[in-house]
């Protein structure tokens, strides 16, 4: 099976606000784990042309892996306006921040494969990061991750801070 995307102009704030209200339904059991948003008003302003249910999957699945691995501390939901390092062009940047446990280095070239799971994973198919990863680059971009403890925005005092995952994916998608 081939998947295509399927294009619209989409509203990045919907996005964002639909995968918070769910990022705040998960946590309404924890208690201890505060859910946030962050929207690039550039962003909110910006045409976007892309897959709105692909984008969703996307980053509920960042959202899942978040809630999963954090037990403390916050969750934060954050889409911004950027450039792609690689082209050039405008893009949009949808990241999920967590305060949980961060990522073994050893673990990270293996991260986005199909079937990976960490050592001590809490359940699931090892799918859901490559399906990211393979959505954003038919999409025209890309997926990754960083360890906030490595992140000078973050804090970048190198102690467990968690993680950032995100993905990039351009305004308009690229020409044939």
């Amino acid at each position: 099976v081939v998947l295509k995307p399927s294009l619209e102009v989409i509203s990045a704030s919907e996005i964002v606000h639909s995968a918070y209200l769910v990022l705040k339904q998960l946590l309404a059991r924890t208690g201890s784990v505060r859910p946030r948003y962050v929207l690039d008003p550039r962003l909110a302003r910006a045409r976007v042309v892309s897959s709105k249910s692909w984008l969703l999957d996307m980053l509920l699945n960042y959202v899942s892996n978040a809630v999963k691995f954090t037990a403390a501390g916050e969750i934060c939901i954050r889409a911004r306006y950027a450039t792609d390092p690689a082209t050039g062009r405008p893009c949009a940047v949808f990241e999920v921040r967590d305060t949980g446990r961060g990522v073994d280095p050893r673990a990270a070239p293996r991260l986005f494969g199909h079937f990976q799971q960490l050592q001590g994973d809490a359940g699931g198919t090892g799918l859901g990061l490559a399906s990211v990863k393979h959505k954003a680059t038919l999409l025209g971009g890309d997926a990754g991750f960083r360890n906030n403890a490595d992140d000078p925005d973050f804090g970048g005092d190198g102690g467990p801070s968690g993680c950032t995952f995100f993905f990039r994916v351009p305004l308009e998608p690229p020409p044939p």
